[in-house]
């Protein structure tokens, strides 16, 4: 899976209105460079062509030809694959369901086995920025405000591959695309999930219950899976 192809599932799983969402791609071969898709070009219009690679050391170095300016949230991006090790892929949406979290500055309670299969614990809506912060740098400090508030509250970002930016929407990544496409599908289901059970009731899940569901599918001792 490439980054257009990303981009064009997270839009056919309806996680995208119109070019409300981004998706990148750290290379492999050459660390330095990450793919992005476009600002504000809609799925139907969007080819691989369009899609454009700027230098980590140099954001504003293009490394290949393009007709188009790199997503406006591109720094976003850039922030999380200087903070966290092992990240490969940045996806970020306003989906439904997790952007009414992030609306509501609440994070996404773990209420169940389908949430703790993929992230361990509650998905955390990250700080507020500073008015400072907005008005200078604002994608930027977007991208830190992610990186710090894991670092603060020691968040292994390789267990919990999601945050939510108040007021603003999901953000997740992987270590790969595909990873980091699946994260994004799921997390918008389990944000849909906690939504409606929390409307049925105050729930708390057992600590014990989340530990075995997300240990049996990651780590050195999963066996979830061929």
């Amino acid at each position: 899976m490439d980054v257009y192809d990303a981009y064009k599932k997270i839009c056919d799983n309806g996680l995208v209105i119109g070019s409300w969402g981004n998706v990148s791609f750290r290379s492999d071969t050459n660390k330095d460079l990450v793919t992005i898709t476009p600002s504000g070009v809609p799925v139907e219009d969007l080819g691989w062509s369009d899609l454009v690679t700027v230098a980590m050391s140099n954001k504003e170095k293009y490394q290949i030809e393009s007709e188009h300016k790199p997503s406006v949230d591109t720094d976003i991006h850039l922030e999380i694959y200087k903070g966290f090790d092992g990240v490969t892929s940045v996806v970020h949406t306003h989906s439904e369901y997790a952007t009414i979290f992030s609306q509501s500055k609440l994070p996404i309670p773990c209420v169940g086995t389908t949430h703790s299969d993929y992230f361990y614990g509650e998905i955390p809506v990250v700080n507020d920025l500073t008015k400072n912060e907005i008005d200078n740098d604002f994608e930027k400090n977007s991208g830190k405000s992610i990186v710090d508030f894991f670092k603060e509250n020691k968040i292994n970002p390789l267990h919990m591959k999601a945050a939510l930016l108040p007021s603003h929407g999901p953000v997740v990544w992987g270590e790969s695309i595909i990873d980091a496409v699946e994260n994004a599908i799921v997390l918008e289901h389990v944000a849909k999930l906690a939504y409606r059970t929390c409307i049925l009731t105050d729930v708390k899940m057992d600590t014990n219950l989340i530990d075995k569901h997300f240990f049996r599918k990651h780590g050195d001792n999963s066996y979830y899976g061929q």
